[in-house]
């Protein structure tokens, strides 16, 4: 097991939503640490995203699968003042093309989604982000220790302060931050571009 993996997935909130075509939330999942938090069946939206963002009050950082696609733009037109929404987000979504280039959608993830073993379950869909993460940090742990980590430098200096959802001016912050857990340094714009010049 890798300390400095667990110690970053104990900062973060994993988060997932079910939705149905008009955009209503019909299920919430949350995990933090050992506590799970959830809402389904008949619930009013309103208080149950007041009790998950005093949920996620302490967290430092949202994970999940597809947040800045699908459930942060949700909870921006439900609830805009949430606080939890004004945390770093790390999106696996974003991430698998960039462990996995040869094969984006590994075991886990098919054509954007999780591959699920049961009927929409979201505290289920939000471990499964975690295990997604999990294989994520492994390969870029292996390709820090092998002659990859020029290339992390690279993911790490381009994505902070990147605009990955529609609107805002974050979205890479997140995974920015994921690279400078695994140890990754961040490099001054000369040295990146001396990077990407001397590898591509």
């Amino acid at each position: 097991m890798d300390a400095r993996l667990d110690a970053f997935l104990g900062h973060c909130l994993l988060l997932d939503l079910e939705t149905g075509p008009n955009g209503a939330i019909h299920k919430i999942g949350a995990i933090r640490g050992d506590r799970t938090f959830q809402r389904q069946g008949h619930f009013d939206i309103h208080t149950a995203l007041a009790d998950l963002d005093s949920f996620a009050t302490g967290c430092e950082l949202l994970l999940g699968h597809n947040l800045l696609g699908h459930d942060l733009p949700t909870l921006t037109t439900l609830a805009p003042v949430l606080a939890l929404l004004r945390r770093p987000v790390v999106d696996t979504l974003y991430l698998s093309p960039l462990a996995f280039p040869e094969n984006p959608y590994h075991r886990l993830v098919k054509d954007y989604k999780l591959v699920r073993d049961a009927v929409s379950d979201p505290v289920a869909d939000a471990r499964l982000a975690a295990q997604v993460f999990r294989e994520q940090w492994d390969q870029f742990a292996r390709l820090a220790r092998g002659d990859g980590l020029a290339l992390l430098r690279l993911y790490r200096f381009c994505l902070r302060g990147a605009t990955l959802l529609s609107g805002t001016e974050r979205g890479g912050e997140g995974l920015a931050m994921a690279f400078g857990a695994l140890g990754v340094e961040l490099p001054q714009p000369r040295l990146a571009l001396d990077l990407l010049l001397s590898h591509w």
